[in-house]
């Protein structure tokens, strides 16, 4: 459960100096360094003339490597604490207040498609602050809107609380308990084990928060095998890296039977990223996305180029009006079309097409 707070607590007392910032529009994250606040709008870092408080400073001092939700009066926020070599940090990333929705967000219609999959792996790509949890959120309330299943979620931490509507739910903070700093390897392991529970909870839709390595994926895929649906986040940003990341994840002796098991498994791979918009007051979504059919599946299992001949397949599919296949290429020259992305914009998106064609990265 989110811990809430009050402005008039002694907890709010403590995270008052972050109260002026919630006014700011298109506010996305915070970063402290120290007493210094700075705010990233629009996808702009900008500095402030805000400063923190020593008595929070010193209430983050001893607590680095720490994630957390809180909410704020109604503002749900993550927060994570790192220590710099002159100053405690904390990084606080704004939440949506309400659940996101697929028609709010204007997702492509491919998503309600996806979430209405019974059986298998997507995953949901991007680099940070790219919009992941949130589309994925989006998927997790259409599910919820539509059909009567058991939803578990495995997250660090939490940050989207669904109520019931036709789906019941169990959200689960992986590290909640855990008051001690972890050990990569413990963290691993820890995750990994969180999701190898799963199979025992009756699951019929599995949301992991974020696969962040092999023992993750491992258990991913293995939790897959047993049946069900299971959706994911990775941090990639192309479709075809997406398969190149997760195969080249675990030791080449492992490769061909996870390239197997990826072929059986993995019904869709979505892949997206925030741009700048043309006015300056907002960031537009260009998404890329294939939903698996047996041409790619053949590809996935057999091929050792995956980026290369994944990626034509991908533009081959597209190109035939196949509406399960979109590039970032065509995604951004739609924006652009529109007037919503600019001319600059889009040609970095065909330039960085083009490369990946040619030299497979």
């Amino acid at each position: 459960m989110v811990h809430k707070i009050a402005w008039d607590s002694e907890e709010g007392t403590l995270w008052g100096w972050i109260r002026p910032l919630f006014s700011i529009e298109k506010l996305s994250d915070v970063h402290l360094k120290g007493a210094e606040v700075w705010i990233r709008v629009n996808g702009e870092m900008r500095r402030t003339e805000y400063l923190a408080p020593e008595t929070f400073q010193r209430e983050i001092e001893g607590k680095f490597g720490r994630d957390g939700v809180v909410d704020i009066e109604g503002v749900p926020i993550r927060f994570h604490t790192a220590k710099d070599v002159r100053y405690g940090a904390m990084s606080i990333r704004m939440l949506p207040p309400k659940v996101p929705t697929i028609e709010g967000l204007c997702l492509p219609e491919v998503i309600c498609e996806i979430a209405s999959m019974r059986q298998g792996l997507v995953t949901i790509g991007g680099k940070t602050n790219s919009g992941k949890t949130t589309t994925l959120g989006a998927i997790v309330n259409k599910i919820n809107e539509t059909r009567s299943v058991n939803i578990v979620t495995i997250e660090d931490p939490v940050e989207i609380l669904h109520k019931p509507i036709r789906s019941c739910f169990t959200q689960k903070n992986v590290l909640e308990d855990q008051s001690v700093k972890l050990e990569r390897n413990q963290l691993s392991e820890i995750y990994a084990e969180a999701i190898r529970e799963v199979l025992r909870e009756d699951a019929d839709v599995v949301v992991v928060g974020e696969t962040r390595d092999n023992l993750a994926m491992e258990a991913v895929l293995s939790g897959t095998e047993r049946g069900g649906m299971v959706f994911t986040t990775l941090h990639t940003d192309s479709v075809p890296k997406t398969f190149h990341r997760i195969i080249n994840a675990f030791e080449p002796s492992e490769r061909y039977q996870i390239k197997a098991q990826m072929a059986m498994l993995l019904k869709a791979v979505v892949v997206q990223a925030l741009v700048p918009s043309v006015d300056g007051k907002g960031r537009a979504m260009l998404m890329e996305y294939a939903v698996i059919d047996d041409g790619l599946r053949n590809l996935i299992r057999d091929s050792d180029d995956q980026i290369h001949k994944i990626r034509a397949y991908v533009q081959a599919k597209e190109m035939q009006g196949d509406q399960g296949f979109r590039t970032f290429q065509t995604s951004a020259r739609l924006l652009m079309e529109e007037g919503r992305i600019s001319p600059e914009i889009a040609n970095g998106y065909f330039s960085r097409n083009n490369m990946e064609q040619k030299t497979g990265r």
